[in-house]
């Protein structure tokens, strides 16, 4: 095989499959990128079992063939190499040179037979939306998702698709986050209500949302296939498995009987919390990390916070409804939350110290909303 690629086209394709390649996998295969010659392009493969990407790039192809290159090395090596032309040439015995100018490298590669066979990437329904969109909603709610729990559920985003309403859950146990928005869609099947809802892998957003542009213009089409997403993203296709499993009722989870209300502006809380995380995340001497104490009065919320290495307090003006109330959090959980509010002021709703507080807009908006749930903990 021998193909000869523009630098910094080739780099560009390479770049986006870093995340897909699995590092620590005794299976040599899925460490690598497969390329392979189509006509007067080249494809470009990366699949570590669970979530890959596709791609093409233009380039002047010598001599066909299909083989896999380890993608750590091989994107070292051509972003190192002089600007210009890159060759990469295979020989009978799967050694690998790449060279530009009088740069040369050598590398051993396998056949492409060796990779992993790639999913069926095609399906009836789907749909298309914002690339901007999209990657708002998986933003707001990557904090929740929970990493290595039993239950696989845990461990993904639940999406649900009604008509033009996209709703996205994540919940880790302590914290639950759930957004709803309208978007702009467009239905693939034109006939046909859009319904749909599946679950999709923490790990498997997290490199989708580096590939999502903020540009409002861009689109993303959407495909469900049989036990896989795929993201049709311009010239790139995404695909990740789905989680097969039913998420949890996570309507039971949201109180309903709140009789303490809030009223409070984000920026302050967010402030307050920032220097509490300077005493409450301090491990010193093998000591825990310590709780984050709020406590509720007439038209104050003082938060308070003592560990071994310190002492912190601080305190901003408010608007309540219902009893005064004490009561405790993990000071990351609560940051982790506030920092994904994107109004003025929030509404906190409380029953007891020992139940869930509610962060919720102050105003709601009917085609844009959140809940954010954080659990307490005992002081």
């Amino acid at each position: 095989m021998k193909i000869i690629f523009e630098k910094n086209k080739l780099l560009s394709a390479i770049a986006p499959m870093l995340g897909v390649v699995s590092s620590k996998n005794t299976i040599a295969a899925i460490e690598g990128i497969k390329i392979s010659t189509k006509g007067s392009f080249c494809e470009l493969a990366a699949f570590d079992n669970e979530k890959g990407i596709k791609n093409t790039v233009e380039a002047k192809i010598e001599e066909e063939g299909s083989y896999i290159i380890n993608a750590g090395k091989l994107y070292q090596i051509v972003r190192v190499l002089p600007d210009g032309e890159v060759t990469i040439t295979v020989n009978d015995r799967n050694i690998t040179e790449i060279s530009s100018g009088l740069s040369c490298f050598e590398l051993h590669a396998l056949p492409g037979d060796d990779f992993p066979v790639l999913p069926e990437l095609s399906g009836e329904t789907g749909f298309t939306v914002g690339q901007a969109e999209l990657h708002e909603m998986i933003n707001k709610v990557m904090f929740a998702v929970a990493v290595n729990d039993p239950k696989p559920m845990l461990n993904g985003v639940y999406f649900k698709i009604n008509g033009s309403k996209i709703t996205a859950v994540s919940c880790d146990g302590q914290r639950l986050a759930l957004r709803e928005k309208i978007c702009d869609i467009d239905n693939i099947v034109e006939s046909s209500e859009l319904q749909m809802e599946f679950i999709l892998p923490g790990k498997s957003l997290s490199e989708l949302t580096k590939l999502l542009s903020d540009d409002e213009e861009k689109k993303v089409k959407i495909i469900l296939g049989r036990k896989h997403v795929i993201f049709l993203i311009e010239d790139l296709i995404f695909f990740t498995r789905m989680i097969d499993s039913n998420y949890i009722e996570y309507e039971r989870f949201i109180p309903k009987t709140n009789r303490i209300f809030v009223k409070a502006e984000s920026e302050s809380i967010i402030k307050c919390l920032e220097r509490a995380m300077l005493v409450t995340e301090e491990k010193t001497m093998g000591q825990m990390k310590s709780h984050l104490k709020c406590s509720f009065s007439d038209k104050k919320l003082a938060f308070s916070s003592v560990s071994v290495s310190g002492k912190f307090y601080d305190e901003i003006s408010i608007e309540k409804d219902g009893d005064d109330i004490e009561i405790g959090f993990n000071c990351k959980y609560f940051m982790d939350a506030m920092r994904c509010v994107d109004t003025d002021y929030i509404k906190l709703s409380m029953s007891t110290p020992l139940m869930s507080m509610l962060i919720e807009p102050a105003e709601k908006k009917p085609d844009d909303t959140f809940i954010y749930l954080v659990l307490p903990v005992r002081m």
